[in-house]
């Protein structure tokens, strides 16, 4: 009898690029929804900002959205060898940050309660759909391996 190494098959970049795709994508749809949702309950998006009020556009919901996607991204890359505990932990994390993120704008005192509300349903929906897609993830590993 020989012996047949496994490997585990890793895909080639664009098949391992696409998941991530689809949760950029995913969640920019998401959250420009919300950002239309409550445009159209008569949010007007001013938030103060050092004193200065800014006007929170769909081109600020896209690339802070994307920006926060990239540097879970980053962090998933540079745990993923840590193996599958790792991206449950960081799932974790990541999800406690969309939420405990979700209090900024309820704390600006100057933003009317209809943006604050929109603002921190982004902010929630962000993180859960980033706590899904890494749970998900790993969902084919075997049951012993997770915590």
């Amino acid at each position: 009898m020989t012996k047949m190494a496994t490997k585990r098959k890793t895909g080639s970049p664009r098949t391992r690029l696409r998941p991530v795709l689809v949760v950029a994508v995913t969640t920019v749809m998401v959250n420009l929804a919300v950002w239309l949702i409550g445009l159209a309950a008569n949010a007007d998006y001013r938030v103060g900002m050092g004193g200065q009020a800014i006007t929170i556009t769909p081109v600020h919901v896209v690339l802070t959205t994307l920006v926060a996607l990239a540097l879970g991204g980053l962090a998933f890359t540079l745990t993923r060898r840590w193996g599958p505990a790792a991206s449950r932990w960081l799932a974790v994390a990541g999800g406690t940050v969309g939420v405990l993120s979700a209090s900024t704008p309820i704390m600006q005192a100057e933003a009317e309660p209809v943006t604050t509300v929109a603002l921190a349903t982004m902010h929630i929906l962000t993180g859960a759909i980033w706590f899904v897609a890494l749970w998900r993830a790993n969902a084919s590993e075997p049951a012993w391996t997770r915590w």
